[in-house]
């Protein structure tokens, strides 16, 4: 079995001893997968949002000449256009001013 001093050193007990790199919090730092997201530029969102008014759906050609035009990959194009399709999640608010309720 193992004693209370090796609980302790392996942080099992007494949470203060924590290392100085590992986060206060429960969660763990991004490590490999998707790049954090990145906000555009209002001039890529405004070349963006214009191409969808006029085609949501767009072609792969048309995705990567617009992608070309505004400094984006093909792929960013394609997952804005996803995104933007998705209907919008509902505020934290109902409309009648009471919080929403959580499951």
């Amino acid at each position: 079995g193992s004693s209370a001093v090796d609980a302790e050193s392996r942080g099992a007990a007494g949470g203060s001893k924590r290392a100085a790199s590992t986060p206060a919090s429960p969660r763990r730092k991004r490590t490999g997968g998707a790049p954090t997201p990145k906000k555009f530029s209002d001039s890529v969102r405004a070349a963006l949002e214009a191409s969808f008014e006029s085609n949501r759906f767009p072609s792969h050609d048309d995705v990567a000449s617009l992608g070309g035009s505004i400094g984006l990959t093909d792929h960013q194009v394609k997952v804005w256009f996803q995104n933007r399709r998705r209907p919008k999640k509902p505020r934290a608010t109902e409309r009648n001013g009471t919080p929403a309720k959580s499951p």
